[in-house]
């Protein structure tokens, strides 16, 4: 189970590295995914909220 949890963590820390060294790779899900996102936390921050930071 640990090296099932630590396999998919660092799977996780190179998918995050790739992303931010090719923003040209990222998939238009996770761009639409990500912009649909600051609406959400944009709209929470209008009412004093905020989103739950496992969305991120």
């Amino acid at each position: 189970m640990r090296l099932t949890a630590m396999s998919y963590n660092l799977m996780r820390v190179f998918e995050e590295i790739s992303k931010t060294q090719l923003p040209e790779l990222i998939h238009p899900s996770d761009k639409k995914y990500s912009e649909a996102l600051e609406i959400r936390q944009q709209q929470a921050q209008k009412r004093d909220r905020f989103v739950n930071p496992l969305f991120f």
